[in-house]
């Protein structure tokens, strides 16, 4: 079967997308036959790379609905904004201080553009072993400790729904005479409804990237860049035409035309969405085992609610109690045992009951929603939850393991600095010691867990083992079984 019949097939085989793209399939987003549509920059319809006609209005439309003075259609996905916003503000050789947990295109850009980086931490919520975002404390501390970084790079909101305060740490970023970019790829909904965070270009970031796919009506690959200050301009054109393609596609142009329309429009459809994401989230209360994240919103964080959390840890599950198909679906069950879910296995379970998740981590399934959602598909997510959560037990007096995600790292080199060095290949399993050159990461969310210059602790390696052993495929490294890792010759003792 080749790529267009499975993708056929995957329209019409019932499953119910809890993920990305935004639009969720929903036939209310129409669009005529695209081979029709498909055209390049001829005559009257402007270019992207020096819009002056209907490609310049529709950026101005996208500023206007976002209360930014500039925007940038992006083609290539936040990451092509991320490598634009970046690159256009820095010079080889300066230092950015960046969130550790920050998309793998920020690593790339400094790599590209030989960038000192150092890092701000999240801190880890204590109720749900789940990183926040970084806090105000932790800008401070950065700043203070590297005087010399031009920029500051926060994801906010993370890939998890948490945001940082970003009204309080734009003013301490630009007292010290910093910049502010906000990777807020999952946040472009943000501003329409009280019920989500406040949009970061509102909040004094002077850079924000967004994608309109994730969370909106809008094709795979479509975000924007939104920035104020005409100082930047220049730039931003320049790496624009650097870092997106020379003939970007209309048929996404016009995606983004159509999301911009619609958040132009009457929003009532945010007031119906976020009414049934309330009732689900009162109604999951009654839960016995999974729980469903409710943070509380302090010390400045706040959570985009339409990010659906469902941990599953320290849960016995009795496999009996599901359908028969279901079990027979799932090859981790077996006959009458008792068995631990894992949110691998939680992901596995949501499949067989036509459900496709967003993300699957150790202790948690996440599921993605939009302002494209049915009512009936958020109350068949509760459903199936629900009759998941009636065959569990809890496990009793069982405390987390510390998250090892966002513990600070001991790093040897910056990432260019490792270009030209010596490697070797050596278990994953003995690789203690050693530095790694190669990226080690999970991919959704495409945060690296280990990045080239720093150094492979054994407690992280064993965090990497438990990843894989929980049925987790590490990405980034060149052995695609995840077995070996690429490191210098030279060891870190």
């Amino acid at each position: 079967m080749n790529l267009y019949e499975k993708l056929k097939k995957n329209a019409t085989d019932g499953l119910y997308p809890m993920c990305m793209p935004g639009h969720k399939r929903n036939p209310k987003w129409q669009m005529q036959n695209p081979y029709s549509l498909d055209i390049t920059e001829i005559e009257g319809f402007d270019n992207l790379h020096d819009p002056e006609g209907i490609l310049l209005d529709l950026e101005e439309r996208a500023a206007a609905v976002y209360g930014s003075r500039f925007s940038l259609l992006l083609v290539n996905g936040s990451t092509a904004g991320i490598l634009i916003g970046i690159s256009a503000v820095t010079m080889p050789g300066d230092t950015i201080l960046i969130s550790r947990n920050s998309h793998r295109s920020v690593y790339h850009t400094a790599f590209l553009r030989q960038l000192k980086i150092e890092y701000l931490y999240e801190s880890i919520n204590k109720d749900t072993n789940i990183p926040d975002a970084v806090g105000l404390e932790e800008v401070k501390r950065g700043l203070k400790e590297h005087p010399e970084a031009i920029l500051v790079v926060l994801t906010s909101p993370t890939y998890e729904g948490m945001t940082s305060e970003i009204s309080k740490i734009a003013e301490v970023v630009h007292k010290a005479g910093k910049l502010l970019l906000i990777d807020a790829a999952h946040g472009a909904h943000f501003g329409f409804h009280p019920y989500f965070p406040a949009h970061p270009i509102k909040e004094g970031a002077d850079f924000v990237i967004q994608s309109l796919h994730k969370t909106l009506p809008s094709f795979t690959q479509t975000a924007l860049l939104l920035w104020n200050d005409v100082l930047w301009k220049e730039r931003i054109d320049l790496f624009s035409s650097i870092y997106q393609s020379s003939s970007p596609s209309y048929l996404l142009m016009a995606g983004i035309d159509c999301c911009i329309q619609f958040l132009e429009g009457d929003l009532k459809g945010f007031n119906e969405y976020t009414k049934w994401l309330q009732t689900f989230y009162q109604k999951a209360k009654a839960w016995r085992c999974l729980k469903l994240v409710q943070v509380k919103e302090e010390n400045g964080f706040r959570k985009d609610y339409g990010k659906l959390v469902v941990l599953c840890t320290h849960i016995k599950l009795k496999s009996l109690k599901l359908p028969e198909k279901i079990r027979k679906s799932i090859q981790d069950f077996c006959g009458g045992q008792e068995i631990s879910l894992t949110g691998t296995l939680l992901y596995q379970i949501l499949l067989a009951y036509k459900i496709q998740p967003e993300m699957a981590m150790r202790d948690y399934v996440l599921c993605m929603t939009s302002v494209c959602d049915t009512k009936e598909g958020l109350e068949y997510l509760f459903q199936i939850l629900s009759k998941i959560d009636s065959c569990c037990e809890k496990e009793e007096n069982i405390s987390y393991t510390q998250n090892a995600v966002l513990c600070k790292r001991k790093r040897m080199y910056h990432q260019y600095e490792i270009e030209k060095r010596q490697v070797q290949i050596v278990p994953l399993e003995e690789s203690s010691g050693y530095i790694a050159a190669e990226f080690i990461y999970l991919y959704p969310p495409g945060i690296p867990y280990i990045v080239p210059g720093e150094v492979l602790e054994q407690y992280l390696i064993e965090e990497l083992l438990s990843y894989r052993k929980n049925g987790l495929q590490l990405r980034g490294m060149q052995d695609k079984q995840g077995k070996y890792v690429k490191v210098l010759k030279e060891t870190s003792l």
